[in-house]
């Protein structure tokens, strides 16, 4: 009766308690769950905050390189209108010195006939010539010791690099020039080379004219009247010569300015393939950042999602 009373009553206040304890801790476990929620939700807003300030700084760097790009592009462009510009410049100035440097050609082809025409015989015979038959052989051999001083070793010259009048002379010419004959026709074929290459000295051309003024050096063919043929070819070779000297003097500031162009034109380019190696190299580092970009903003759109 009583006794059951009271242990049927403490039955159901252990049961309430046990009730109330599951509760309890369905209660922790749901705050705990609720606070790991809270806590997750808290880093992803945090996670997605980071990567959008992430990419937002990459998509800055990004417009940044690839205005360096534009610029480069840019640069690399002026670099080739002006490296063609050069080009173009001296295209047309070696056009100008081929055109100048044709005028020489009838100088050198009548360099080249007079030495063909000239015979070993025919100076062998006159270099033993004690008296010469005309006065002008003597004109045309002290010309030609004129043009050859200081490149023929034999023939002696004063410290200003000029020859005086005895070793013009017919007695000096025929041992310097004629000593050797085959060594002077030589070197009739190979004056044209030491004049393009600057050899010649200017002191040579210019007292070798005191000749050229000369009536039978204008005159050549009367020469060939008055049975002298290796003086008259000589001087043709003489005249020509001192005529191919010239034109060279004249074309060469014209060689000058081309070859001041063809020096800016290397440098040009030089300059150009940096230009275009620097362009490489940035649009390498724009399409790393491209790929950067994309990988932090798909980051950031999942985070938020």
């Amino acid at each position: 009766s009583f006794a059951r009373c009271f242990e049927s009553k403490r039955d159901e206040l252990d049961e309430a308690v046990e009730l109330m304890e599951d509760g309890l801790k369905v209660m922790r476990e749901a705050e705990s769950d609720a606070f790991k929620l809270k806590t997750a939700v808290t880093e992803l807003q945090l996670t997605a905050e980071e990567k959008k300030e992430e990419f937002e700084s990459l998509q800055d760097l990004f417009v940044e390189e690839e205005a360096r790009v534009v610029a480069e592009e840019a640069k690399v462009k002026a670099f080739e209108d002006y490296a063609s510009q050069i080009l173009g410049d001296a295209q047309r100035q070696r056009e100008l010195v081929i055109s100048d440097l044709n005028e020489g050609v009838p100088f050198l082809e009548s360099m080249a006939v007079a030495h063909a025409t000239v015979e070993r015989e025919d100076v062998g015979k006159t270099a033993v010539l004690n008296k010469l038959p005309h006065d002008f052989v003597e004109d045309v051999f002290g010309a030609l010791v004129v043009m050859f001083a200081g490149i023929n070793e034999k023939i002696q010259t004063k410290k200003d690099g000029r020859v005086d009048d005895r070793t013009r002379s017919w007695t000096s010419a025929r041992t310097t020039l004629l000593g050797n004959v085959n060594g002077f026709i030589d070197g009739l074929e190979e004056y044209k080379v030491l004049i393009e290459a600057g050899e010649v000295p200017e002191v040579n051309m210019r007292d070798v004219r005191r000749y050229l003024v000369l009536e039978h050096m204008q005159r050549p063919e009367a020469m060939i009247e008055d049975h002298s043929t290796v003086a008259a070819t000589l001087a043709t070779w003489i005249t020509n010569a001192v005529k191919y000297f010239d034109l060279l003097g004249l074309v060469e500031p014209k060689r000058e300015v081309l070859r001041k162009f063809l020096q800016q034109h290397t440098a040009a380019q030089k300059r150009l393939e940096a230009a275009r190696d620097a362009l490489v190299q940035k649009k390498a580092r724009l399409e790393r950042l491209r790929r950067d970009v994309e990988t932090v903003r798909k980051q950031w759109l999942d985070a938020v999602e």
